[in-house]
């Protein structure tokens, strides 16, 4: 074996020890060293995208124009809610799971997809017209983090003994041909990784230039030590159980009746996550889904159907309905599972609020700021927000529009919320109020950073 065979197969082996993750590092007091996140769109930084790439409008521009400038899996002009929470902790940007080529985990990750649903998905059922419902519902979703909870302990496990034993054979100095020439070593030079490698007659020490330090760094992209415990778990979903079973014609009765089913269900994933080591959690309520310009669109209404917010009170009231029952569970979690710190966000409150403040910026609450221009709420059902469409009712290519001021806008396609909307429903959260008990750990203990 020559010299330069035996150097490539040495650092092939390195560069296989390269991929073997590891948690390191120790959690800050008081604060939360990941998040992790189980739901619909507002939680999806990527799950859609990385599952469908390309097929769907959002991922082609105008989406992502505000902060990234293009595409970047998420159903926004900009940042998440998601988003905005890693940032007030002091983390990185939250990756979603299936992402798995090129991600970073080490502040966390991110199950939700748009779309996804508590209840399986039904053959040829959709949420609307053109609209699909996710195949990742939060059972799948918490199946997947499992998957990766074992991958990533399997992968910490193989580093750890490797590098238990890598670093034994670590030296200061490079191997020298004269054993008797002794050289005085130098604080700045780097490791070297000793190996001995066998050339069939004799066994050589060969000398890699790689320091400790570059074995070490790709293990920084897993979730610290200590984070399924002292994470930050995030769940919310329900929206489109509610959606999907009227638009197929289900009545309102129907699906309030389906309330329980569907909350046990969530409460089914909850204690999964909590035996998973899931400690502190934030369950999202749903927001007023009567006030989404997409719904108003999709559901013929008169005057009489809205309120004096412009929003249908139908769908208000079955979504309040929900929220009240969730809330209710909540707190009987909280007393059923040990040690789970669970507390529910009323992101419904928030947004009702926004309403009707005229001091939050926003001018326009139920109009979509990218879409096809010509409709009350500014929404083409069959021609979304994205490159030009055939719209079939007339047989042409419409092409969607964006406003000029999105930071005036609540809403940005019609159904999912500006970059602007989910910083504001972040900067209440991070203020207490809107928990249904307080949760010091988020809002005293931990220094939040504000919000850019």
């Amino acid at each position: 074996m020559t010299r330069l065979r035996r150097s490539t197969t040495l650092l092939s082996l390195l560069l296989g020890l390269l991929v073997c993750q590891q948690v390191q590092g120790e959690p800050a007091e008081g604060c939360f060293p990941a998040i992790f996140a189980f739901g619909d769109g507002q939680f999806d930084t990527g799950t859609i995208s990385g599952t469908f790439p390309t097929i769907l409008a959002y991922d082609h521009p105008p989406y992502g124009q505000t902060y990234f400038k293009k595409p970047s899996g998420r159903y926004s002009d900009g940042r998440l809610m998601l988003d905005f929470i890693a940032e007030a902790l002091g983390l990185g940007r939250i990756s979603a799971a299936l992402q798995t080529v090129t991600s970073d985990y080490s502040s966390g990750a991110t199950w939700g997809s748009a779309f996804s649903t508590i209840t399986s998905v039904a053959a040829g059922h959709t949420a609307g017209p053109g609209l699909f419902l996710s195949p990742f519902g939060i059972g799948v979703q918490v199946m997947q983090f499992v998957e990766f909870q074992l991958s990533v302990n399997s992968q910490v496990n193989k580093q750890a003994r490797l590098m238990a034993k890598l670093r034994g054979d670590f030296t200061d100095d490079a191997p020298s041909e004269d054993k008797k020439k002794k050289k005085k070593k130098d604080p700045k030079k780097p490791r070297y990784f000793l190996q001995e490698i066998n050339n069939d007659d004799e066994m050589k020490p060969l000398a890699v230039n790689m320091t400790l330090l570059e074995l070490e760094a790709p293990t920084m992209r897993l979730p610290k030590k200590g984070s399924w415990s002292n994470a930050l778990y995030l769940i919310g979903t329900g929206g489109h159980d509610i959606t999907n079973n009227l638009n197929n014609g289900k009545s309102i009765k129907h699906v309030e009746d389906m309330f329980p089913r569907l909350i046990n269900t969530l409460g089914e994933s909850l204690t999964r996550l909590n035996h998973l080591g899931a400690r502190h959690v934030i369950v999202f309520g749903l927001e007023p889904q009567g006030c989404q310009p997409w719904l108003l669109t999709r559901i013929r209404h008169t005057a009489d159907d809205l309120d004096w917010k412009g929003c249908l009170v139908k769908y208000n009231n079955l979504v309040q309905n929900f929220n009240r029952m969730l809330r209710n569970q909540v707190a009987n979690w909280r007393q059923s599972h040990d040690g789970l710190d669970i507390y529910y966000f009323s992101q419904y409150d928030v947004k009702i609020g926004l309403l009707t403040n005229d001091t939050a910026g926003f001018k326009s609450t139920n109009t979509a700021c990218c879409g096809v221009a010509g409709s009350t709420y500014n929404v083409n059902l069959m021609v979304p927000c994205g490159p030009p469409a055939m719209d079939p009712a007339t047989n042409m290519t419409e092409t969607p529009t964006v406003c000029s001021n999105p930071n005036e806008y609540l809403y940005w396609d019609g159904m999912y919320t500006t970059e602007a909307g989910n910083r504001y429903v972040i900067q209440q959260m991070l203020t207490g109020k809107y928990f249904d008990i307080p949760f010091p750990l988020l809002t005293e203990k931990c220094v939040v950073n504000p919000l850019s």
